[in-house]
C-alpha cells in the first residue's frame, strides 16, 4: 500500500504502477500478488476522479523497473529508495532514512536512520551499492 501511494503521488500511471508491483511480486515470489495488484487498482480508481477534476494527467517515469534487479540487503534497500526518489522526482512520503552525499569524489554518504536512532557513514562501490562504514551515533 505504501509503494502504491508513493507511485500515485509521483503521478505514475495506474498501468505502470501495476507493472512495477507485478515485477516486484514476481521477483520475490510473493504469494499475495493479486491482493497487491488489487490495492493498486483501488487506489487509482478512488483517486482518478479527483485528478481529472484538477485537470492533471497521470504520467510515466522511465527507469523505474531497472531499480528492482536483486534481492536487497538493508543497505541496498536504502539505496533503491534513494533511486526511486530520483526517478520519481519526489522524496519518500514518510522517510525513515535519509541518505545524503557528503563527498562526491570519494562517494561518501551520511545515512540517518530514524527508526534505529543512528547516524552512519557509507561508501558506494562500483556496482553503486552502499556499504556502511562508521557509526557516528
Amino acid at each position: 500500500m505504501y509503494l502504491t501511494g508513493w507511485l500515485y503521488k509521483a503521478s505514475i500511471s495506474d498501468a505502470d504502477s501495476e507493472k512495477v508491483v507485478k515485477a516486484i511480486c514476481e521477483k520475490f515470489n510473493d504469494e499475495e500478488c493479486d491482493d497487491r495488484l488489487r490495492t493498486v487498482k483501488d487506489t487509482y480508481s478512488r483517486r482518478e476522479e479527483k485528478i481529472k477534476a484538477q485537470g492533471k494527467k497521470l504520467k510515466t517515469s522511465m527507469g523505474l523497473f531497472e531499480i528492482y534487479n536483486d534481492s536487497p540487503s538493508e543497505e541496498e534497500a536504502l539505496e533503491k529508495i534513494r533511486e526511486l526518489e530520483e526517478v520519481l522526482k519526489t522524496v519518500e512520503p514518510n522517510p525513515s532514512v535519509i541518505i545524503e552525499l557528503l563527498n562526491y569524489e570519494r562517494q561518501i554518504f551520511a545515512v540517518v536512520n530514524f527508526n534505529k536512532c543512528e547516524v552512519l557513514t557509507a561508501t558506494r562501490d562500483d556496482e553503486k551499492a552502499l556499504t556502511y562504514k562508521d557509526r557516528i551515533f
